[in-house]
């Protein structure tokens, strides 16, 4: 692994926690090229993964979906759940670039739709134990 990338990784591995408690406490995950070390990421693609019901109220103010979440990706006018949920992972993928000093593609992400990934997953608070779901 490269020095640059290794220096991000250990940078972000010590903020896992106090992101992980913003988001009740939930998994923190590495996904995608860095997971697997083969080549050379652009980014660090970063996922929490909240239960379906947490997700709903944490974006959809009691009344909107993960189904209304997922219906409004790339549509031209997206529903309030999705706004929501995209200016929060802007925000916190911002902190994270800062942080890392390196570009954190972060997202807050459903289990039902995270389940459904088949990128390389690595949980982030056991390190030294790879995880998947």
């Amino acid at each position: 692994m490269n020095e640059p990338i290794r220096e991000a990784l250990e940078r972000l591995q010590q903020c896992v926690l106090s992101v992980s408690t913003r988001y009740f406490c939930a998994p923190m995950y590495l996904v995608g090229s860095a997971v697997d070390g083969e080549r050379v990421p652009r980014d660090l693609d970063v996922v929490i993964v909240l239960e379906d019901y947490t997700f709903e109220v944490a974006y959809g103010a009691g009344t909107e979906t993960v189904s209304d979440w997922r219906s409004s990706h790339g549509v031209v006018e997206p529903r309030a759940i999705w706004l929501r949920w995209a200016r929060d992972c802007a925000k916190q993928g911002l902190e994270l670039t800062r942080l890392c000093r390196m570009l954190v593609d972060f997202k807050v992400q459903p289990r039902s739709f995270f389940e459904g990934s088949t990128l390389p997953k690595r949980r982030l608070d056991t390190w030294g134990a790879p995880q998947t779901l």
